[in-house]
């Protein structure tokens, strides 16, 4: 039976098995497109970068990191990851970002190391606290 303006007539499931109704095909599959940044960059002093690139999301990130993505969350919190927000929770980040925030930490575990070497040496040259 084939449901017409509400009325039921016969047939309907014979035109489906013949194929007299076709599903529509689906949409090709998107493609990325780089999303368009130009926005101000805050390490420029309001200078527009003005380029287009491929901006990873929070979860590349975190692979990339090997982490959690709530840990890259509390990064970008703390204010030591940069990202671009977009709608509601979700970041993008720039590549160039990410790879400086691995240096700076890099860096940072590296003063660390030589302010606790230091601490040992005054310790125990010093004979204590």
């Amino acid at each position: 039976m084939r449901k017409t303006f509400g009325k039921i007539v016969d047939g309907a499931a014979d035109d489906i098995h013949n194929g007299m109704y076709q599903r529509p095909s689906p949409s090709p599959p998107s493609r990325s497109r780089p999303y368009n940044i130009s926005l101000l960059n805050p390490r420029n002093s309001g200078a527009t970068m003005g380029t287009q690139e491929k901006l990873a999301t929070i979860t590349e990130v975190a692979e990339h990191l090997n982490c959690s993505t709530r840990t890259v969350r509390r990064c970008v919190d703390r204010g030591d990851l940069i990202c671009v927000r977009l709608t509601g929770r979700s970041l993008r980040f720039r590549w160039e970002d990410v790879h400086a925030f691995v240096a700076s930490s890099i860096d940072q575990s590296q003063n660390d190391a030589q302010a606790l070497d230091a601490f040992i040496h005054n310790y125990t040259e010093g004979g204590g606290l």
